[in-house]
This record gives structure tokens, C-alpha cells and sequence, in this order.
């Protein structure tokens, strides 16, 4: 599991909803400052798929995708 030095970042297990577009995960930029990463609760039945939500959302505040200004879609790839 990647962590990012210097950046205070908070991860919670909670129900997404089915067929919701993502790969199990989310990032939220905080009004302090920090990071909540979102994880869906049915990962914890699969830690390689819960592994690779979360390294994708850290890959997010790594790469400061919230500051950068760029849409959502260029961001995703999609």
C-alpha cells in the first residue's frame, strides 16, 4: 500500500451504490486541508481489488489532482 509523506489523509469503509461508475473508491479534499479516501465495504472481501481502489485514490492526491484544474474526465481517462 503506497502513503503519501507530509499529507494527512483519512480512509472509510462505506456502502456505495451498485453500478455506481468507479472502481470501489473516492478521494475527498477536506475543508482543513486533509484527504477522506472511500472505500465501497465490499472490497473487504477482496483486498486485491480494495488494494488497487486505494492506491488509485493516493495516486490522486500524489499527483494533486485538486489543484491542477483539470476536468474530472481528463483526470479518469475517460
Amino acid at each position: 500500500m503506497k502513503y503519501v509523506a507530509g499529507v494527512d489523509y483519512f480512509v472509510h469503509w462505506v456502502p456505495f451504490p451498485e453500478d455506481n461508475g468507479t472502481d470501489g473508491g473516492a478521494v475527498t479534499l477536506n475543508d482543513d486541508g486533509t484527504f477522506s479516501i472511500l472505500l465501497d465495504e465490499r472490497l473487504l472481501w477482496d483486498m486485491k481489488k480494495a488494494k488497487k481502489a486505494y492506491d488509485h485514490e493516493v495516486d490522486h492526491i500524489v499527483d494533486e489532482d485538486f489543484y491542477n484544474g483539470k476536468p474530472i474526465a481528463e483526470i479518469e481517462n475517460i
